[in-house]
């Protein structure tokens, strides 16, 4: 009986910024309907290991696996074709708006709003709880 490779297999991975180590030796894996969580201090190298992953950075030295196929080396849309991409936290809001007024704005950019019924005050129910 053979086992199945991991979703996700993370080896040796090692990202060096000139002389400084952010990134020293992670290894893990990451089983097929399984929730995983990579947690410590700021600086603790997290955000890196994430960028490795998705190809933002080439590491060092390690390999990066999904279903048996290295990652390694690729760009970040050719990893996002295996179904890892990294997105980053943007909270772009108007500071002269109250929250209510920004979260309206927010709903219509998200399409859970239309600016008409926005616009002729249908939506705003709908605006709040969004």
């Amino acid at each position: 009986m053979t086992t199945a490779a991991p979703l996700l297999a993370v080896n040796g991975l090692i990202k060096n910024f000139g002389g400084v180590r952010a990134v020293d030796k992670v290894s893990f894996e990451v089983e097929r309907g399984s929730i995983v969580g990579l947690i410590g201090p700021n600086g603790a190298g997290k955000t890196t290991t994430f960028n490795l992953i998705s190809g933002r950075f080439a590491p060092s030295a390690g390999t990066v696996q999904m279903n048996g196929r290295t990652l390694t080396g690729l760009r970040p849309d050719q990893v996002a074709g295996f179904g890892i991409a990294r997105t980053f936290q943007g909270t772009r809001i108007f500071p002269k708006l109250s929250v209510r007024e920004n979260v309206r704005i927010a709903a219509i950019a998200a399409g859970k709003l239309g600016f008409w019924e926005d616009w002729l005050g249908v939506g705003a129910t709908r605006a709040a709880e969004a």
